[in-house]
């Protein structure tokens, strides 16, 4: 993730390019991991079961919990500012590549990791402290992660922290209720894709 900001500082790109770099850099290491430990530590049918299932409630709950977390979030940290800042009217192509990478590509890959992986690997190692505190210690711990990662990768300050611990906080909350990754996936797309769209208008 260190690479990925890096990258994207040290290259000389326009706003969606250097997106893209630091999407992969970021990224591609989190994709990685999460299909090792999936390989490696989990049964047959983990995959499918926690990632690849996908039912009508888990879209509904997810939109919800997007809606609550965006409201959350406009009221504490009403999203100010441009697209691309000073450059003038965003290009199609900037707006495209914003878009694709961070309300489609990063909210998925990183459910995959963070509560896909981090999250049930957690709730799995503390289940002797029942289902009620393993459940409340594993979203703790990843949200925290994950608010970390996003901190290192893009210090905003407080403002950069608010986004992602309420997705982390409504994600987390998603997996343990639903056992998939799938109404957190609509989640975070959901508080994505909105960020952006009130970047735009």
């Amino acid at each position: 993730m260190l690479l990925g900001a890096a990258a994207s500082r040290v290259l000389v790109l326009g706003p969606g390019a250097s997106s893209v770099v630091t999407t992969v850099f970021t990224l591609g290491p989190l994709v990685v991991c999460a299909l090792i430990a999936i390989r490696v530590a989990t049964d047959d049918g983990f995959g499918r079961r926690v990632l690849l299932t996908w039912r009508w409630t888990d879209v509904a709950l997810g939109l919800v919990v997007a809606l609550v977390v965006r409201a959350v979030h406009e009221i504490i940290v009403p999203t100010t500012g441009g697209l691309v800042g000073g450059f003038g009217a965003p290009l199609i192509y900037v707006v495209v590549l914003i878009v694709l990478t961070a309300a489609v590509v990063s909210p998925v890959v990183e459910e995959l990791f963070f509560r896909g992986v981090v999250l049930a690997a957690l709730r799995s190692a503390l289940t002797r402290l029942g289902p009620r505190w393993s459940a409340v210690i594993a979203v703790t711990v990843s949200t925290g992660v994950f608010v970390a990662a996003h901190v290192v990768v893009s210090p905003a300050g407080p403002v950069g922290v608010v986004a992602p611990l309420l997705v982390g906080v409504g994600a987390g909350i998603l997996f343990c209720v639903t056992g998939r990754t799938s109404a957190g996936v609509v989640a975070h797309v959901g508080v994505n894709a909105s960020g952006i769209v009130l970047l735009l208008v």
